[in-house]
């Protein structure tokens, strides 16, 4: 598998997790940014289909970070804690899956930027239990990625309500 990515990555440390972490974050938002750009373009034929491809890449990233909290909660071991965080990694993916399902985009916009929410609610709840060995800065930068996704699926939504 390494060489599968020869050329690819440094062959030295010069890139380290923190920065590939922060890279690849910021790199997630893209998406958003420009499917949220042509959504929002006043009369062009591609503005439903930009949104129907924020929900669904939402969904994704929803999901995604569902899995990272399950990752996370493992290490724990047993114990009630990591049994809600297992479960409440799984309510994410439901909630992602329910977004892709309603056919009203409203809902699901609600209803994705909610997950995105409680998402880093948990995380800054269970900030000293779940931080073993994440880059430095981690939490700022979710926080920020929050803020900008939690602030494109407002601005989706309040654009339909508008529209409607």
């Amino acid at each position: 598998m390494a060489y599968a990515f020869q050329g690819v990555l440094p062959e030295n440390d010069a890139l380290t997790t923190h920065i590939l972490v922060r890279c690849l974050g910021f790199l997630g938002l893209l998406p958003f940014l420009a499917f949220a750009l042509v959504a929002v373009m006043p009369s062009t034929e591609y503005s439903g289909i930009a949104l129907d491809a924020f929900v669904g890449y939402s969904a994704v990233i929803l999901s995604f970070l569902g899995g990272v909290l399950w990752g996370r909660s493992l290490p724990l071991g047993d114990g009630r804690r990591v049994h809600v965080l297992l479960l409440l990694s799984n309510v994410f993916a439901l909630m992602a899956w329910c977004g892709l399902m309603l056919s009203h985009l409203s809902l699901a916009l609600a209803l994705l930027g909610i997950g995105f929410l409680l998402v880093l609610a948990i995380e800054a709840l269970l900030s000293g239990t779940l931080d073993v060995n994440l880059p430095r800065g981690y939490a700022l930068m979710r926080a920020v990625l929050t803020a900008v996704v939690v602030g494109l699926h407002l601005a989706l939504w309040m654009r339909i309500a508008v529209a409607t």
